[in-house]
């Protein structure tokens, strides 16, 4: 049986967080829960989870020295936070092969990589390892950690994070070039709040 954690409602395959209930709905012979009937004019994004039967059980390790926000792709392509995981944090999900995952810093939204990728897909739990002794699957790990960055995006970034408007970054006592860089740094931020906020 599944953990139940506070704000999160408890399926016999995966916890879904209640903040997302509105945007499933379940058969009235089964627990599984299935997309919303759509209209068909609506037209779904590609990244977005699948109605699969098919289990995943996942351990998420993060590696890096600072804060990650997890988030769940649900059925209708919107992120769904699962909270912030804290430096070199282990967490455990169960989830669904065709039920993508993402991550980011929750302080500046920069996207963090998992297993080498942007976007995080389960593989189903009989292609895992068993621990024949205690007869357990092993879980499948996803290692979490920051990409390589210059001392240049960083720096930018900083500065970009400090501005109150775009504008700003002309008035600063820097080379035209490097006051345009800050302005696309800044512009790049606000996209990606906006991108996590919808």
């Amino acid at each position: 049986l599944p953990i139940k954690t506070p704000g999160t409602r408890a399926f016999p395959h995966i916890l879904y967080p209640t903040t997302v209930c509105s945007a499933q709905s379940c058969d009235s012979e089964s627990v599984y829960p299935r997309e919303c009937e759509m209209s068909a004019a609506t037209e779904l994004p590609e990244l977005r989870s699948k109605e699969s039967t098919h289990r995943a059980f996942v351990l998420f390790h993060n590696t890096s020295n600072r804060q990650i926000e997890l988030f769940w792709i649900d059925y209708h392509g919107r992120k769904i936070s699962y909270g912030v995981m804290q430096a070199n944090e282990k967490r455990k999900i169960d989830t669904f092969v065709t039920h993508p995952w993402t991550f980011c810093d929750p302080h500046n939204k920069t996207q963090i990589l998992v297993n080498g990728s942007a976007v995080f897909y389960p593989t189903v739990w009989y292609e895992g390892a068993i621990d024949l002794v205690r007869m357990m699957i092993k879980r499948q790990v996803a290692t979490i950690y920051l990409a390589i960055r210059t001392l240049k995006e960083l720096t930018l970034e900083k500065i970009a994070m400090k501005l109150p408007n775009a504008y700003s970054a002309h008035e600063l006592e820097l080379p035209m070039a490097l006051a345009g860089d800050v302005e696309c740094v800044y512009k790049e931020l606000r996209e990606k709040i906006k991108r996590v906020g919808e």
